[in-house]
């Protein structure tokens, strides 16, 4: 885990990108990009430990671009 979050925090540096993110930020990434790619949420939670939904549904950003796929889809 340290040594994925050392080489995580040097390619962030080379890169440019903000400080602020931090390793953990790559969990929201993976739970808002599964749930666009829909993935059900029941999976997600299995996928990333939580044994309340309500956790997963923490790590999900419902982004623009999904919201106005998914009202799209309701026309």
């Amino acid at each position: 885990y340290y040594q994925v979050q050392s080489l995580f925090n040097r390619l962030k540096k080379k890169s440019g990108l903000v400080d602020s993110l931090g390793f953990h930020s790559l969990r929201h990434t993976y739970a808002t990009r599964a749930l666009e790619k829909n993935i059900r949420i029941e999976m997600l939670q299995k996928s990333m430990g939580h044994s309340d939904i309500t956790t997963t549904m923490r790590y999900v950003h419902l982004t623009q671009a999904y919201t106005a796929e998914m009202g799209a889809m309701l026309d």
